[in-house]
C-alpha cells in the first residue's frame, strides 16, 4: 500500500505532534519501529491514530512504550539470573502493567516470569 513515512525520533509520552492533510480522508498511523516492520511484513500490528478528514491532525505519544516493557522484561531476566528476586520481582510488574493495560499478547510471557517467582517461594 502506499504510504507517507516520517521518522520522529525517539519521544516521550506526553509529547504531540502535528499532521496536516492533502486532499481527502487519510489514516494517521503513529507507531513505533517494531510495528512499523509488521506492518511492512503484513503481520498484525498496533497503532495510534485513526482516519481523519480535518486538518491538522494532532496526536499524542502514548505512555505505552513497547521497547519500555520490553526493556524491564529483560532487566527482570537478568536480575532473576543474578539471584536478585525482588528487584526481578519489580521490574516484570512494571513490565505487565504497560503491557496489560494494552492488552499485549507479551503480557503472558511476563505473567509466567511472576508466577515462576511465586511457585519458587511457595516451593
Amino acid at each position: 500500500m502506499d504510504h507517507l513515512y516520517q521518522d520522529l525520533g525517539s519521544r516521550a509520552g506526553g509529547a504531540f505532534f502535528e499532521v496536516r492533510l492533502r486532499g481527502s480522508t487519510a489514516r494517521v498511523c503513529l507507531m513505533d519501529i517494531d510495528q512499523y516492520q509488521a506492518y511492512l511484513d503484513g503481520d498484525d500490528y498496533e497503532y495510534h491514530g485513526g482516519f481523519f478528514d480535518v486538518s491538522p491532525v494532532v496526536l499524542e505519544v502514548p505512555a505505552y512504550q513497547r521497547g519500555e516493557a520490553r526493556g524491564l522484561n529483560k532487566l527482570g531476566e537478568a536480575l532473576c539470573a543474578g539471584c536478585d528476586i525482588e528487584g526481578a520481582r519489580e521490574a516484570w510488574q512494571a513490565a505487565l502493567a504497560i503491557l496489560g493495560q494494552r492488552g499485549h499478547p507479551d503480557a503472558e510471557t511476563v505473567r509466567t516470569h511472576l508466577n515462576t517467582l511465586d511457585a519458587a517461594e511457595a516451593g
